[in-house]
């Protein structure tokens, strides 16, 4: 799509000739108001002068360049109330659109002031420049395509990664030690086991010869006891053998009074 450009409108109010004197003194304090499409704009007052100079440029917005020839700018200028009694019209300048010229081909032109109806008395001219200005909007920015990383080379890398040479060589030197201590761990590891030892392992073809035992003394027999003792002994053993007989007697006899112990015997007659 065509991107539409932005125009604007630009009056510039040079100055007025020879204006109707409006406050009472044979003066006028006078400003000017423009409008177009909408829009109105207002100029300073110069105070009790005839032939007053503002050298003012107004800006105007077009909403639609191709409507603008139909379009109507009206300038109209006042006596200011603050100043004299009251707000007298001094005059207006209407200008069609068709009549607009494109910056660059602007001139200074006078307008004699018209009436706004037939009891006003109006005289005077008004100094204008009138034209507009296309600006295209502005463009937008290109699409900014990513920066190709470069291959990373020695010379590319970044500071952390490129450690100086020293710090290289302590790092190194730390690192010895441990490597030393490896190699000596993996020596030892490489070391061939001793082989198994054999469960049954093979006789001395030269046996020891055996061991003569010589027939030792035997051991005296016991002595054999003497007759006194054997005597003793029968004593022992006869007198065991009539206590136990006591014991056996005494026990029969008390269990046959175990069932009388406690009740006397009495005869009963049956009939």
């Amino acid at each position: 799509m065509a991107e539409t450009c932005t125009r604007k409108l630009i009056v510039e109010v040079c100055n007025a000739r020879n204006l109707m004197p409006k406050d009472g003194q044979g003066t006028a304090s006078a400003f000017a108001t423009v409008d177009f499409d909408g829009q109105r704009r207002r100029t300073k007052t110069k105070l009790r002068d005839l032939n007053p100079e503002w050298d003012e440029k107004l800006e105007f917005l077009v909403h639609d360049t191709d409507s603008m020839a139909a379009e109507t700018l009206e300038i109209s200028l006042y006596n200011d109330k603050k100043i004299g009694k009251r707000s007298t019209f001094l005059g207006k300048v209407r200008i069609a659109g068709s009549a607009f010229v494109k910056s660059g081909g602007e001139t200074l032109v006078y307008y004699p002031l018209e009436k706004r109806s037939v009891f006003s008395q109006i005289k005077g001219e008004l100094g204008l420049k009138v034209y507009y200005i296309d600006e295209d909007p502005p463009a937008l920015p290109a699409e900014q395509k990513p920066e190709e990383k470069a291959p990373e080379t020695e010379e590319n890398k970044p500071a952390e990664e490129a450690k100086p040479e020293e710090e290289k060589k302590e790092e190194e030197k730390k690192e010895e030690p441990k490597t030393e201590s490896n190699k000596e761990a993996k020596k030892e590891e490489e070391k061939p086991s001793p082989p198994p030892q054999e469960e049954n392992p093979k006789k001395p073809d030269e046996a020891a010869p055996p061991v003569k035992v010589e027939n030792l003394p035997l051991v005296e027999s016991e002595k054999k006891p003497s007759k006194e003792e054997k005597e003793k002994a029968e004593i022992v053993r006869r007198f065991e053998v009539t206590i136990s007989d006591f014991e056996l007697r005494s026990l029969t006899s008390d269990r046959g009074r175990s069932a009388y112990d406690l009740v006397d015997r009495m005869p009963f007659l049956y009939v």
